[in-house]
């Protein structure tokens, strides 16, 4: 049995950029739990726990329905929190694509980065300010994310996250006990200008998670974007 969640991994450089925003902001929110930089990722489907002999047939499955997009080209921008700033569990900065056609984010969208369609979600799934990060810049990752779960569970994984997507990297959650969360509304507009460099999303990957004092993730699988080298 493995712990499994489908990912895209940013390359180190785009990490970098983040972690040096979020920097000086770990300190001013010492109450949060800040995630370990070396464990960022953009969860795009969260398996639970596999059975092995899934696994076969869950690698011809993901390996088809990446097959069928195309590389994307992402940007992170502006911060937001779940299930709003107001009352959050848990802190994130938006992940965006450059729609096809457009030369940049810059180009295709003149609002303020991160300036995402409204949205009424109001679980830890949900939007911030009223404004979910799975707007119309959003929208193939969201397909993506959606192919990547459906053929899991037709590969027998039966506990694939139902819960609607909206493709994000967490940065921090509340430790709050009460169900109300943090008060984070002054942190998220802190960072609601982050635009961040341009990159191209080629694969996705299977992870394995190891749980314990020390949170450990593996790679399984890679799974190139528009078919295997």
């Amino acid at each position: 049995m493995s712990r499994l969640f489908v990912a895209l991994s940013p390359p180190a450089g785009v990490l970098a950029e983040i972690a040096a925003e979020v920097g000086p902001r770990r300190a001013e929110w010492p109450d949060l739990r800040w995630v370990d930089d070396a464990l960022w990722h953009v969860t795009l489907a969260f398996l639970g726990e596999v059975p092995d002999e899934v696994l076969p047939e869950l690698d011809v499955r993901l390996a088809r329905a990446a097959s069928r997009y195309a590389p994307m080209t992402v940007w992170f921008g502006a911060a937001g929190a779940f299930p709003s700033p107001g009352r959050a569990r848990t802190f994130w900065i938006g992940l965006n694509t450059v729609p096809a056609g457009s030369a940049s984010a810059r180009d295709a969208y003149a609002g303020p980065p991160g300036d995402l369609q409204e949205s009424s979600h109001g679980d830890d799934h949900g939007g911030a300010h009223g404004r979910s990060p799975s707007g119309p810049f959003a929208e193939p990752l969201v397909r993506l994310a959606a192919s990547l779960a459906a053929g899991a569970r037709r590969a027998g994984a039966a506990e694939v996250d139902r819960k609607s997507f909206h493709p994000h990297l967490t940065l921090a959650r509340s430790r709050a006990r009460s169900r109300h969360g943090d008060d984070l509304r002054s942190l998220v507009s802190s960072m609601s200008a982050f635009h961040g460099r341009e990159w191209e999303a080629g694969a996705v990957h299977l992870v394995r998670s190891h749980l314990g004092s020390h949170v450990r993730y593996e790679q399984v699988a890679v799974y190139p974007l528009g078919g295997r080298d």
